[in-house]
This record gives structure tokens, C-alpha cells and sequence, in this order.
């Protein structure tokens, strides 16, 4: 999960960065303010899900969700990628908008149903702590270790942000950035 993630978050950092220089606007600087960095992490796992479609839960007992019927030992799949994208929960949710999380007081721990990037409960992801780590430093490193441009004869509108795959998600083109060594 780290590596799809780390990779949809250097490509809209550097994305951000790369407009910035564009418009001469110093909001986006780097390296990014703490409180900016986390909500731009944030905001990549809510659009860019690595794992779309959580562990199989299985009902123990009947009941009933949103007018359905389901009996004892089904199995449920809760496509938390979907959450992630829905309007009912999220204002303009195909949007990137990393300060959409200033007001919204959520985290990664799956005690908010509408943002579930590691699951929740008892089966919840138990590589978490170790998931952030390898995210955060990996793309702190990359950020402070070089300058990033686009190819020769590439702009900003040319990044494709499709996504591919089943049981986790990847870019469906690959990221072609240069690295430009600054130390």
C-alpha cells in the first residue's frame, strides 16, 4: 500500500509544486508546512484508495442496512474507495482539495466512517503505524533530496491520474518526473 500511495502523492505534490512555480505563488512552498503536509496525505488517501474494497466482514446476526435484508454468515465488502469519493459525504469529492480537512477533524484510526484508508475496528490494518511512517518519510526524503520537473515537452495537463488494478490500486500510466538533484 505504501508504494501506490507514496507514488499518487509525489505526483500531486509535485503537481502542486509545478503549478505554484507556474503562477508564482508561494502557498505550496516547499518544504511543506506541518499542518499542510498531513492534509495533502490525507486528501490523496480519500481520492487514490490503495486498497479499495476492505477485509470481508460477516454478519453473525440478521439485520437490515438501507432496506436490505441480510441473513447470518454472509459475507459484506465495504468499498471504502467509494466512500471516499461520495458526493453525500464530500463537497465536490473528485476534486483535490487537501483544505477540505482544516475543518474536518479526521484521522486514519477508522473512527470516521466516511474516511477509512486503513479500515476500522478489530480488523483494521495492523501495519498502520509503519504504512504512515514509510509514506511520510519516503516522501519527505524525495521532496527535500531534489527538485522535480516533467519531461521535456510535458505539462501539468498531460499527468494522467487513472487509476488501474483489483485488489489495490496503481497509476494506470506510469509517473515520468526528472528528479533534479539539489544537494
Amino acid at each position: 500500500m505504501g508504494i501506490s500511495l507514496l507514488c499518487f502523492c509525489l505526483v500531486t505534490l509535485v503537481t502542486l509544486i509545478l503549478i505554484v512555480k507556474k503562477i508564482k505563488h508561494s502557498k505550496w512552498n516547499l518544504p511543506p508546512s506541518p499542518p499542510k503536509f498531513p492534509m495533502v496525505i490525507k486528501e490523496t488517501f480519500r481520492l487514490h484508495h490503495a486498497v479499495p474494497l476492505l477485509l470481508p466482514r460477516e454478519t453473525v446476526v440478521h439485520i437490515k442496512v438501507q432496506g436490505y435484508d441480510i441473513p447470518p454468515g454472509r459475507q459484506i465488502l465495504v468499498n471504502a474507495s467509494a466512500i471516499g469519493r461520495d458526493p453525500k459525504l464530500w463537497t465536490n469529492p473528485e476534486e483535490f482539495n487537501p483544505e477540505r480537512f482544516i475543518d474536518k477533524p479526521v484521522d486514519y484510526r477508522g473512527q470516521h466512517f466516511e474516511f477509512l484508508p486503513f479500515g476500522s475496528g478489530r480488523r483494521m490494518c495492523p501495519g498502520m503505524p509503519m504504512g504512515m511512517a514509510i509514506v511520510e518519510l519516503g516522501l519527505l526524503n524525495l521532496l527535500y533530496f531534489f527538485d522535480w520537473s516533467l519531461p521535456d515537452g510535458m505539462t501539468i495537463d498531460d499527468i494522467d491520474m487513472e487509476e488501474a488494478g483489483t485488489l489495490t490500486i496503481v497509476k494506470k500510466v506510469p509517473l515520468k518526473l526528472v528528479p533534479v538533484r539539489v544537494m
